[in-house]
């Protein structure tokens, strides 16, 4: 039912060039015990047991024991650029959205139940993955998902401080929400393993990463029936330690080449432009959404066009702007208020549910 809808068909073009963002690369990772002890140590013991049958509790109370044997596998792994085949299968269950028909697989979200031994390995890649990110600035400052010292409230307190300067300037903040559909279950793999490379992944990580990847199964476990497992082409693990650093990277570059303001939070996007000129404004916006469907088009990002809305801030009495917006062919609706990461922004702030929260924070 899930896999189903990962499967990636009519690929475009890699472009035959690399663009490497850094000068820095990073071709292997040493796992050492002190490592794998550490990681172990610290797993949460409540967690479900793994499809393997090895769960956090065990190899909490046993890490002493187990920090040799696993670092050895670890670093065996990755020197030979393979991952595991028995760590690539996920039992998942499903979660209902809490809206939708129940009867459609995309009313529910999947959550990958991975092998615990995995995710130990995963965080050590994790860690050193991470930092080569940020040592060599190659996470975009836009996207506050997945990322430590950032997350929700701060991309909140810029949004809603653009908009206030915006009002103290007499002047009105057009933001364009727009929604990926099934964003973490579609994730190209070809397109992420050319940007693994733009970001100075190479040599045996970079086979590893591929392996990792590669020829997933999964079943889904249900009211103790479970279906056959079927193999992805496409998409990273919900639940997995390196999925959303894999995701960062792969949209890392949606913000390239737009004029506009872009604000990020993991899959939710926004572009917003604040101005005194409806016309400059509109045409500023229209370009840039062309530009988001080009993206999209080549490394094969869904957007729900359907959810995509736009809200015209405003201190003027008649909040509704002139503004004409279109994306993929369709006239994006103005709405009067929107829910964005769990606030619900009006067009002129003061009746937004959740601000004062956010502000007390």
């Amino acid at each position: 039912m899930f896999a189903s809808q990962i499967n990636a068909c009519n690929e475009p073009e890699i472009p035959n060039d690399v663009k490497y963002k850094t000068n820095a690369r990073i071709s292997s990772v040493t796992i050492s015990e002190q490592i794998i002890y550490s990681i172990m140590s610290e797993l949460s013991a409540d967690k479900a047991t793994s499809p393997d049958g090895v769960g956090n509790l065990v190899l909490k109370n046993c890490a002493t024991s187990l920090r040799v044997p696993i670092s050895i596998i670890a670093n065996k792994s990755i020197v030979s650029g393979v991952f595991p085949t028995k760590w690539k299968s996920a039992n998942v269950v499903r979660v209902y959205k809490k809206k939708g028909d129940k009867q459609l697989p995309s009313s529910y979200r999947p959550i990958s139940l991975l092998s615990s031994m995995s995710k130990v390995i995963e965080r050590a890649v994790y860690n050193e993955l991470y930092d080569h990110c940020i040592k060599n600035n190659l996470l975009s400052e836009k996207n506050s998902g997945f990322k430590k010292g950032d997350g929700a409230l701060n991309q909140l307190l810029h949004i809603t401080d653009n908009i206030y300067s915006g009002f103290n300037a007499e002047k009105e903040t057009a933001i364009v929400f727009l929604d990926i559909f099934s964003a973490f279950n579609r994730v190209w793999h070809e397109g992420l393993k050319y940007k693994l490379k733009c970001f100075g992944i190479e040599g045996p990580l970079y086979d590893w990463l591929c392996s990792y990847l590669s020829n997933r199964s999964q079943k889904v476990v249900l009211n103790g029936s479970e279906s056959s497992y079927q193999f992805t082409d496409a998409g990273v693990a919900q639940g997995s330690i390196l999925g959303p650093l894999c995701f960062l990277i792969f949209i890392n570059d949606f913000e390239e080449n737009l004029k506009s303001d872009v604000y990020l939070f993991a899959d939710d996007s926004t572009i917003s432009k604040t101005y005194d000129n409806a016309i400059l404004a509109e045409q500023c916006l229209n370009n840039d959404l062309i530009s988001i469907e080009k993206w999209a088009r080549q490394w094969m990002v869904d957007f729900n066009v359907s959810k995509t809305t736009f809200v015209n801030f405003s201190i003027k009495k008649s909040n509704k702007s002139e503004l004409k917006l279109f994306f993929q062919d369709k006239s994006v609706v103005e709405v009067t208020e929107h829910k964005h990461l769990g606030i619900i922004l009006t067009s002129d702030l003061k009746r937004a549910s959740g601000m004062k929260l956010l502000f007390q924070q």
